[in-house]
């Protein structure tokens, strides 16, 4: 089996120091493990720090993290359907994998051969690394995704490389839910999502990320409202009670404290080890009412 991961970043050098170390410290038997990090032009050293480091990277001007995120499925070659053992994935620069987290993925896949998409649980913390929600995922339902949000958070989802051999590719016009639009188009294709009961990685919360900003509440907004109006008056309501309803039965909310995970803070060489104590399983802010 062999992993392909990618890190877009732009200007985000102290995250992606972390983010790599937490790729760099996974043991996975039996694997290989490419990643490289697609860099649209960074200001802040970032080309020369992976240069250093000698991590395969691209430097140069592009139209976004989806555009970044298309350069990497494409660098995959162009025979992605011969490559059902290739996992392909994405790492956002303020993101970081648990410990053991690749040779999970790589086992589930190993055992269950019918899967496409995985996807696991999550941890959401601060900019410091303290926990301030978790996120357990649920199975991928077009009518869920419907509603207008991706329900799992990226940074825990894995997909076999031949799902891109269609063409399927991200709308780098959007940026905030090329990443929805995508995974429904896979799933309309055929593909099919298991989930992984593990925490597999860390995603940062912060007020200024994309999907917190106004253009990306407006552009989830203009997604729903290309949808036929039956199903946006009767259909999307029903399928907020549903997945609240699955969310509630699957134990999505529930969680034994305290919580210990170790994650890169300053210190590169070693995780810093953490506990928390409770925390409620809710997404931090509700700047778009008609999500999760």
């Amino acid at each position: 089996m062999r992993f392909h991961l990618i890190t877009p970043s732009y200007n985000q050098l102290n995250y992606l120091k972390r983010c790599v170390a937490s790729i760099r410290d996974q043991a996975i038997q039996g694997c290989e493990l490419h990643h490289e990090v697609i860099d649209g032009a960074s200001t802040d050293g970032t080309a020369e720090w992976l240069k250093r480091q000698g991590i395969t990277h691209i430097s140069e001007s592009d139209q976004g993290m989806y555009d970044a995120l298309n350069k990497g499925i494409n660098r995959m070659g162009p025979n992605v359907k011969s490559q059902p053992e290739t996992i392909f994935a994405w790492l956002n620069a303020d993101e970081q994998y648990l410990p053991g987290t690749l040779q999970a993925v790589a086992d589930y896949f190993a055992t269950h051969p019918q899967a496409d998409i995985l996807c696991g649980d999550a941890l959401v913390v601060d900019e410091n690394g303290n926990l301030i929600t978790y996120w357990k995922s649920l199975p991928l339902r077009r009518v869920y995704l419907h509603i207008g949000t991706l329900y799992n958070l990226t940074c825990a989802m894995f997909f076999r490389a031949h799902v891109f051999a269609s063409g399927t590719r991200f709308n780098h016009r959007l940026k905030a839910v090329a990443d929805l639009v995508l995974v429904d188009q896979l799933l309309e294709g055929g593909a099919k999502s298991v989930c992984l009961p593990r925490y597999l990685s860390t995603y940062t919360y912060a007020t200024d990320n994309i999907s917190n900003q106004q253009h990306a509440i407006d552009e989830r907004l203009r997604y729903i409202r290309t949808q036929p109006a039956a199903r946006q008056i009767f259909g999307h309501p029903l399928s907020r009670l549903c997945r609240a309803s699955e969310r509630f039965l699957r134990g999505a909310r529930r969680q034994t404290f305290p919580l210990t995970y170790q994650l890169y803070t300053n210190d590169l060489d070693r995780r810093a080890a953490f506990q928390s104590g409770y925390v409620a399983g809710r997404w931090p802010a509700r700047s778009f009412r008609k999500g999760n």
